[in-house]
């Protein structure tokens, strides 16, 4: 008999089994804890739809800090306008220099979720794609228009979800143009 042909029988029984391990080391079959029900999947949904809604508002206060408070502890990385920022630090110091250069100055701000939608990969891992603009007037008194799309990768730390990766794409400005040609021409009265 060839070589070949010996060495193929003697090492086909193992390496089949080897084939058959790997099968079912990669399939879930085995582990249903590990696959989540849909009630599950909709709850880590809506617990991360609640925590952007109540914390991308404008209440007079400076956003920052609670902002802050959806980043994971651990290295994040933020990319927007074709650069990026890695680490908590850098994306604190990107915030607070949008609020004290251009967000302060916004008139009767508010933040508004468009489409959203929300996969949720395991029990501790979900990713959010999300449209949202900011609709508020200059300090002279004209409508304006932020937003974009945002992409973020979620973590469960403990028992809070937070960001460890986000991307941002901003609004074309003649969509921007857009939404601004619907807003009153002067804002709302103080109230």
């Amino acid at each position: 008999m060839p070589r070949t042909a010996t060495f193929r029988n003697r090492h086909r029984p193992p390496f089949a089994a080897l084939i058959v391990a790997v099968a079912l080391g990669c399939s879930n079959a085995g582990s249903s804890g590990d696959v989540l029900s849909q009630a599950e999947r909709q709850s880590i949904a809506d617990t991360i739809r609640t925590l952007l809604a109540d914390t991308y508002v404008f209440d007079g206060t400076d956003p920052v800090p609670r902002f802050m408070q959806l980043y994971a502890d651990s290295a994040v990385v933020s990319a927007a306008s074709g650069g990026y920022t890695v680490g908590r630090d850098s994306i604190k110091s990107a915030l607070s220099t949008f609020w004290n250069r251009a967000g302060q100055f916004m008139r009767h701000p508010t933040w508004t979720w468009g489409a959203m939608n929300i996969d949720v990969l395991s029990r501790d891992a979900a990713v959010v794609t999300a449209r949202y603009t900011i609709p508020h007037w200059t300090p002279e008194g004209r409508p304006h228009v932020l937003g974009g799309a945002w992409t973020s990768v979620w973590t469960r730390q403990g028992t809070r979800w937070v960001i460890l990766h986000e991307h941002l794409s901003d609004l074309p400005r003649p969509v921007a143009e857009r939404v601004e040609a619907t807003m009153p021409a002067a804002p709302p009265p103080p109230r």
